[in-house]
């Protein structure tokens, strides 16, 4: 402090602070311990966090890739409640549809060349005969008293191509979904009494008795009245084929509330139960026996209920018969 330009007094202000080495050191250590522990920490929790989220990611990558290449048969095998979850369950669900299509597809394509196989099959033998007798005609190799037997043989196998052609075209007609069936208001019972009346002057030849037991009133229906008596001529013609001489058709007809119920039942050979869900199938035959026909029928059969809302159930046992039966409802087709 001065006064009229003197000094008269000095404060002098000294730091006598004295740094204490092994405090210094001390938080020197425990600075680094905490900075160690926090790295070990932040790694495990990113390790923990990539497992957690990253793990799947990468595991649904993988099962997406595999069902590109092909392999519809694996899974992300993944279980949780979260986004990812979710999105591994929508995985699977893509992988389940893509096997069942595979499967789908493999199933048609061996339809498809079953289909071939069997019309080749069926083609064979009359265009076989056809030629050979068109050549035996052209060469001039059958005797004059032979040529209309080879005339009628020709009529016969021709006879034969065009029912199988008529066939394969009506079935693939009813198999068309959106193929429209003309319906009308009809009684059914009416169009089972017309298919029996047909059968029976066949059976007769063979001393086969058609028996139909049926309710007097009308049973009043929707329908196509020629393509039901198909349906019904189908089965009665199978039991025909199928059944020895002198032996019975039966035919019952009853309601039962809210249902038609028409069954046939004969007394032929009988269908193996192993192979009975194989007989709506085309070109099948369930016997060994020869018959005559395009195999093509119950195929059509089983097409016509179907666009009139009928179910079939078939019972058969081996050596004792065969029966179907016909479920209508009694407002079907209103």
């Amino acid at each position: 402090m001065k006064e009229e330009g003197v000094t008269t007094a000095v404060v002098a202000i000294v730091d006598s602070f004295d740094i204490d080495q092994g405090s210094f050191w001390l938080s020197i250590g425990v600075l680094a311990v905490c900075l160690c522990l926090a790295f070990i920490i932040s790694a495990f929790l990113a390790s923990f966090l990539t497992k957690r989220f990253m793990a799947p990611i990468h595991k649904i990558a993988s099962t997406v890739n595999e069902l590109a290449s092909g392999n519809y048969g694996v899974k992300t095998e993944i279980n949780d409640n979260s986004e990812i979850g979710i999105l591994a369950q929508e995985t699977d669900l893509l992988a389940e549809k893509l096997a069942y299509a595979s499967k789908e597809e493999e199933r048609m394509e061996q339809m498809q060349k079953d289909y071939i196989a069997n019309i080749s099959h069926e083609l064979r033998t009359p265009v076989t005969v056809l030629r050979s007798s068109i050549e035996a005609l052209y060469e001039g190799m059958v005797p004059e008293d032979q040529i209309s037997l080879y005339h009628g043989q020709m009529m016969t196998e021709t006879i034969s191509l065009q029912r199988l052609v008529d066939d394969m075209l009506e079935l693939s007609r009813l198999e068309n979904d959106g193929f429209l069936i003309e319906k009308e208001e009809m009684d059914l019972l009416m169009v089972l009494e017309d298919a029996v009346r047909s059968i029976r002057m066949i059976a007769e030849e063979r001393q086969i008795k058609v028996h139909c037991e049926k309710p007097g009133e009308e049973w009043n229906c929707t329908g196509d009245y020629g393509r039901l008596r198909q349906m019904f001529l189908i089965v009665l013609d199978n039991a025909l084929k199928y059944s020895e001489n002198g032996r019975n058709i039966w035919i019952e007809a009853k309601e039962r509330g809210e249902y038609y119920y028409i069954s046939i039942r004969d007394e032929g050979c009988g269908i193996p139960y192993e192979k009975q869900k194989y007989v709506f199938n085309r070109f099948y035959r369930s016997s060994g026996k020869e018959a005559d026909g395009t195999g093509l029928g119950l195929a059509i059969m089983k097409n016509i209920a179907k666009h009139h809302g009928i179910e079939i159930r078939l019972y058969s046992e081996e050596g004792k018969g065969t029966k179907f039966s016909f479920i209508i409802p009694v407002n079907h087709g209103k």
